[in-house]
């Protein structure tokens, strides 16, 4: 390919002298020891959508910005910084000594705008082992299962734009539905945990460890009562 002449040639001078060094990767060292945007939901009793919802309004302001992008910024927090907005906005935050009841505070509380939160929570307790791990595809193959039953029953899957409603579902396709609507919610907040490898969902471990066959009745009680409440 031939070269072509440029039409312009700035005179512009540069010297040595006019170069700085920049280390462009010193704000992961920064970044290293602070809460990501992730990080700072999994620590307080807030949904992910309410924090992005106060950074643009800048009522929570960033400790560090990284634009990555046109679109996108990363966002970090001094970890200090918890206290002081559960303090400002009454959140409450989370611990490995109240995770556990923060959970089934949670689990009590149920809001859904669909019924996939109790139907997730219901097949993952009917498929997790002692450890509190549940192979996805188990979870997805009961989960699909309480919708089909309903339809034979002649009941209403879910709302019209519902994959059960719309049929012609594949396995994946509840697997993308639960990782992305209730698995979601529990994992945002610091609940439990995905490893894609293994295709397990499993329960924070400091929750598991005093999770005892009470507390699971109890939280099957609040699905029971929250699908009861939704279809009514």
């Amino acid at each position: 390919m031939k070269c072509e002449k440029p039409a312009v040639l700035v005179d512009y001078p540069v010297s040595v002298i006019d170069y700085e060094v920049i280390d462009i990767f010193n704000w992961q060292d920064k970044a290293s020891q602070m809460y990501s945007e992730m990080e700072l939901t999994r620590h307080v009793t807030a949904q992910e959508e309410t924090i992005s919802k106060y950074i643009k309004e800048k009522k929570i302001v960033p400790d560090l910005e990284v634009p990555i992008s046109e679109h996108r910024t990363l966002h970090y927090f001094n970890k200090e910084r918890v206290k002081e907005y559960c303090q400002r906005f009454g959140w409450t935050e989370i611990t490995a000594s109240n995770r556990k009841q923060l959970f089934l505070d949670f689990c009590s509380e149920m809001q859904m705008s669909y019924s996939y939160k109790p139907v997730f929570l219901i097949s993952y307790i009917s498929n997790m082992n002692e450890k509190g791990e549940a192979h996805l595809a188990d979870v997805a193959e009961s989960f699909a299962w309480y919708y089909e039953d309903r339809l034979k029953k002649g009941l209403p899957a879910e709302k019209k734009n519902c994959i059960f409603t719309k049929g012609g579902y594949t396995q994946k396709d509840v697997e993308k539905l639960i990782l992305n609507m209730p698995f979601k919610r529990f994992e945002g907040m610091g609940y439990m945990r995905h490893s894609k490898y293994l295709g397990i969902v499993q329960i924070d471990k400091s929750i598991m460890k005093t999770l005892d066959e009470e507390d699971i009745s109890t939280i099957l009680t609040y699905c029971t009562e929250a699908l009861e409440r939704y279809w009514k």
